[in-house]
């Protein structure tokens, strides 16, 4: 794949990571509509040889539904890629209404489009995100003698992808932003272990990404801070 596509992906892919149900030592979350906190975040992401990026992530309820509506959308270089995914909430699960993303590449590009029926009963990557963050509060695979976290969700073109996931620490994380109370733990897919990443979520906040660090052979190669937040009323995603 051309090396700019390669880190349009790697834009997306950084913040598309998610997971939904079924695990190995996972617990539901008990949270529900009135715990969920509408926001809107930019994230300033560096890639080993490209310009910094923004990434603009927007959450919003749904007036006319019982929905909600997670939003992505970024920019590198001559390059850009968005998705957008609606979803339901339950104190059980998220459970995914419809999902659309697309991506630019020197003016041509290519968009897709997955359903309830399509998705098979796995969350798209926004909605997966969104109830990863809610489970990750609950979990106890922290310790390296015990299995794993198992993480499920549905990709772009909606094939399975899996992660694997521990806990590493809970805490107050300092950002651009500001100090947010954080829950971290390091990802990695099954059959490439040489490459991980060291997520922190908000530990309040459902669905918001407050750090990233992308790892391959031990050295870290990308990495991303939220560097704007704004809780409540979200902001529009400029297009």
């Amino acid at each position: 794949m051309h090396r700019l596509h390669r880190a349009l992906y790697l834009v997306l892919m950084l913040v598309w990571i998610g997971a939904g149900h079924g695990a190995l030592a996972v617990t539901e979350a008990n949270v529900d509509d009135e715990t969920v906190t509408p926001f809107s975040a930019t994230y300033r992401l560096h890639i080993d040889g490209w310009p910094s990026a923004h990434i603009h992530h927007r959450l919003s309820h749904q007036p006319d539904s019982d929905s909600w509506q997670s939003e992505m959308r970024a920019a590198i270089s001559i390059a850009k890629g968005w998705e957008k995914s609606r979803f339901l909430v339950s104190p059980q699960n998220v459970t995914s209404l419809d999902y659309t993303s697309g991506y630019s590449l020197f003016g041509m590009g290519d968009n897709y489009q997955q359903n309830a029926a399509s998705l098979d009963g796995l969350p798209d990557r926004q909605a997966a995100l969104f109830d990863w963050t809610r489970q990750v509060r609950d979990v106890r695979c922290g310790h390296t003698q015990m299995p794993p976290c198992v993480l499920h969700y549905a990709n772009h073109k909606g094939e399975e992808e899996t992660f694997l996931y521990r806990i590493d620490e809970r805490g107050e994380l300092t950002t651009p932003a500001g100090k947010f109370p954080a829950i971290t733990i390091t990802a990695w897919e099954p059959d490439e272990p040489d490459r991980y990443y060291r997520l922190s979520f908000h530990r309040d906040v459902p669905g918001l990404l407050l750090a990233l660090d992308y790892y391959r052979d031990d050295k870290r190669k990308s990495y991303l801070r939220v560097d704007r937040l704004a809780l409540g009323v979200p902001e529009p995603l400029s297009h």
